[in-house]
């Protein structure tokens, strides 16, 4: 079956269709009649007196300042990105860069479950991401294309051993800056008042540091909203939970302490360590925040309260 190439024209159209929906996974039908699914992944770059006329700007780009704006240039080919057959997250991926001249259709691909749309083609986990390594692979073959190793420049999880992180020193994981630098004190941290941002990890440290720890959610008395501590274990549910707390996006972890689990509620913009290692953390953390009476499922189990976190940090001299 030999199909007709769709113009070039259309292809950039569509392509620019696609962004403009703050999607990035696509559907390629060949020439052939075979099909590529990946993640678009076209050059970025800034404009220039050259490619003045040539680069567009995604909608998303028009809210950056003009000179932290970046735009697309549509060259003779594009690159689509998928998962390797280990499925790693910010691991090493495969790439096939696809002329335009055997193109015969260009769609976005309709995810129905929006964590999926989310991590997209480049990170998806197995058992999919063997599957369509093997369907793209087996494709380019038949098309004469190459499939190329593709390396983000990201901390990839496969780069930790089975022993995972450990910490040896101080470490803060978490810190809501924000909640620091507005504390309603006088308090100095050191030489500098906790105002600043490096106060505010002063005061975050200090927080961890001298707070009770609390062993146990059944006898918590008192003001809930006063800041407490929990020592434990760090957690991701195997389902992303989100939600917006104070105007913030957030999701939520789990604390795993010696005797119960609990919610733990962040925000997406305060982490201090990269999310792609969290979950590879073995060491104990100390968790500091204020406990909100919410009532959440999470993998079958219903808690009915969650920690706001506001830091989470190792601490040689608690979690040792």
């Amino acid at each position: 079956m030999k199909l007709n190439p769709l113009p070039k024209e259309k292809i950039i159209q569509k392509l620019r269709n696609i962004v403009d929906s703050d999607s990035w996974n696509i559907s390629l039908t060949l020439l052939s009649g075979h099909f590529l699914i990946g993640g678009f992944f076209p050059e970025w770059t800034q404009k220039t007196a050259e490619n003045a006329e040539i680069i567009w700007f995604p909608k998303s780009s028009l809210q950056q300042p003009e000179d932290f704006r970046f735009g697309l240039v549509f060259e003779k080919n594009f690159k689509i990105v998928f998962n390797s057959q280990k499925g790693t997250t910010h691991g090493n991926a495969n790439s096939i860069d696809v002329p335009f001249d055997k193109i015969a259709d260009i769609r976005e691909l309709p995810w129905k479950n929006p964590d999926l749309k989310e991590k997209g083609l480049k990170n998806i986990s197995n058992p999919l991401a063997t599957i369509i390594n093997k369907c793209n692979v087996i494709t380019a073959e038949k098309n004469s294309l190459e499939v190329m190793l593709y390396c983000e420049m990201a901390l990839a999880q496969e780069n930790i051993g089975d022993e995972g992180i450990s910490f040896n020193d101080d470490e803060l994981i978490y810190i809501d800056i924000d909640f620091f630098n507005n504390c309603q004190s006088s308090v100095a941290v050191g030489p500098m008042s906790f105002g600043s941002s490096i106060g505010a990890y002063a005061l975050a440290n200090t927080k961890l540091q001298n707070s009770i720890l609390q062993r146990t959610l059944n006898n918590i008395s008192g003001n809930l909203a006063e800041p407490r501590n929990f020592l434990g274990t760090l957690h991701l549910p195997t389902e992303e939970i989100t939600t917006t707390l104070e105007g913030e996006d957030c999701f939520i972890i789990i604390c795993q302490t010696e005797d119960f689990s609990l919610p733990v509620c962040i925000k997406k913009n305060s982490l201090a360590y990269p999310f792609e290692y969290m979950n590879l953390i073995k060491s104990l953390l100390v968790f500091y925040g204020e406990i909100k009476q919410i009532q959440i499922n999470i993998s079958g189990k219903r808690y009915d309260r969650v920690l706001f976190a506001r830091a989470i940090g190792f601490l040689k001299n608690k979690c040792i």
